[in-house]
């Protein structure tokens, strides 16, 4: 249900009633006519005052837009059509004025306006502005880093470049080394095989003694008092060192002769190529007045194929 305020046209009456909203316009007409104290007989038609529209009496208060407290002007007939001319004539002057009242408020607006819309112009345009800006410093910045980038590919390249010929020089000093080595053991075969055929063929079973085991075997001659082994033990050219030995032999033996006995503390071998070894000794002396000589000497043998033994070449004192 919605309230409706019925009311007669020249205002001396109204009548406030419930209706409900699918109910016809003509059927409360009738009853709110007779409650107004309106002939029922004569024709009267409803205007909505809200909007000044004439109501046809077919119409439900839904359809016709009719709302809660609405004022609903009952008119005549014969009045009906002298209050809508006035209404147009209100309408156009009321018109009018609105104009005139629309364009000076327009005016004031734009007048108000205008400062703002300059203001927000201006701060879009900053904000272009700063954006173009930022857009501009983004690129810069990615042309930057890609430019880095660029360099640190050529760079990581360049190492690479160093890195394989690093690696071809490694592999090349490898295969040097691989070389030389393959000559050094080539060499020491030929070596052995030259050795070997020099070794007489009527005793197989002859071997060369070590130059450790020769060093050894010299000393212990001396211990032995047999000096004249002992100096046939020494090459051609040791025994005819003036160096070593001024007088020959009898310098030989006037020195040994001095000596009780000799121990062989050590020896190293230092090297050894089938004709030439050297040995590394130390040696103590028991001289016969009672006086101990520690000694370490280097000897030099050299293989003589006659004797088939390794014979004193040099002595040097280390």
């Amino acid at each position: 249900m919605i309230k409706v305020i019925f009311t007669k046209s020249d205002g001396t009456a109204e009548k406030t009633i419930d209706v409900s909203p699918n109910s016809k316009l003509g059927e409360d007409r009738e009853e709110v006519q007779m409650l107004l104290g309106l002939p029922v007989n004569s024709p009267y038609k409803l205007i909505l005052e809200r909007t000044g529209k004439k109501l046809r009496d077919s119409l439900t208060f839904k359809e016709a837009g009719i709302q809660d407290n609405d004022r609903l002007i009952l008119f005549p007939l014969n009045t009906l059509d002298t209050y809508q001319d006035s209404e147009k004539t209100n309408d156009i002057f009321g018109t009018t004025e609105e104009k005139t009242e629309e364009k000076e408020s327009l005016s004031s607006f734009n007048f108000k306006v205008f400062p703002t819309v300059l203001m927000a112009g201006s701060i879009v345009l900053i904000a272009v502005v700063g954006g173009l800006l930022y857009l501009q410093t983004i690129q810069q910045q990615t042309i930057i880093n890609e430019q880095l980038e660029q360099e640190r590919i050529q760079r990581q390249e360049a190492e690479r470049k160093l890195e394989q010929e690093r690696s071809q020089r490694q592999v090349a000093e490898r295969q040097r080394v691989q070389e030389r080595t393959q000559r050094q053991v080539a060499e020491r075969q030929r070596v052995q095989e030259r050795t070997q055929r020099q070794v007489p063929q009527s005793d197989p079973n002859l071997r060369r003694a070590l130059p450790e085991q020769a060093l050894r075997n010299y000393y212990q001659t001396l211990n032995n008092y047999e000096y004249q082994s002992a100096w046939n033990s020494l090459s051609p050219r040791s025994q005819r060192s003036t160096k070593a030995h001024p007088e020959g032999y009898k310098s030989y033996i006037d020195w040994w002769t001095q000596v009780a006995k000799i121990d062989v503390l050590s020896t190293k071998l230092v090297s050894e190529d089938g004709f030439n070894s050297i040995v590394e000794s130390r040696l103590r002396y028991f001289m016969k007045s009672g006086r101990e000589i520690n000694q370490t000497l280097r000897f030099y043998f050299l293989w003589d194929t006659d004797s088939d033994r390794w014979l004193v070449n040099k002595v040097e004192r280390l």
